[in-house]
């Protein structure tokens, strides 16, 4: 019983945090990104990490709709996928290739409604793609925005989520954890 009363009070405290103020996570020395300070490390609310199993952060409010995971492959991990899969002829180990085969998979895994273009961009001096996706999860309208970042010897997945109808309210939000991240 301790322990629902300390998540609910958890939540409550969070919920009620400015939508405005922020947080700095680094992970394991390797990057660092910018955060609504209402979002919670996902162990924390779900007692294990179940974003994303792959992802190396995973943050969530569940009151607001918001989620983010960011998902590391480094570019020997990605030039092995294409060679298991017989496409490093096709495809060679770059951004681009990296941001459209993720895209393809994530295909297998979201009905894709809507797609924009993909924005080519810089993220602190790294070079990278943006692209929003709308979409259904079973059977729940979702709205992602999503940066691929090439890193120095790895690729970096920064996925926001949040359910469709929340898109304006948390648009420039998501862009913002974007162009935050850092390769350290």
């Amino acid at each position: 019983m301790k322990k629902y009363s300390l998540i609910i009070f958890i939540l409550f405290i969070v919920y009620c945090k400015s939508g405005n103020d922020t947080k700095l996570v680094t992970v394991k020395n390797k990057y660092s990104v910018e955060l609504p300070a209402f979002l919670i490390k996902a162990e924390v609310i779900l007692d294990k990490d179940e974003l994303n199993e792959d992802a190396s952060l995973q943050y969530l409010n569940g009151l607001r709709e918001l989620y983010v995971v960011v998902i590391e492959d480094t570019k020997s991990e990605f030039q092995q996928v294409l060679i298991k899969n017989k496409l490093n002829e096709k495809f060679p180990n770059n951004l681009k290739s990296y941001s459209n085969y993720i895209l393809r998979y994530m295909k297998d895994q979201t009905q894709i409604l809507h797609k924009s273009a993909m924005i080519d961009t810089i993220v602190n001096k790294l070079p990278a793609k943006i692209v929003s996706v709308s979409g259904k999860v079973e059977d729940i309208n979702v709205f992602y925005m999503i940066g691929f970042i090439e890193g120095n010897n790895t690729y970096y997945q920064i996925i926001t989520w949040t359910i469709s109808g929340f898109e304006n309210k948390y648009k420039e939000r998501m862009k913002k954890i974007i162009f935050s991240f850092k390769e350290l």
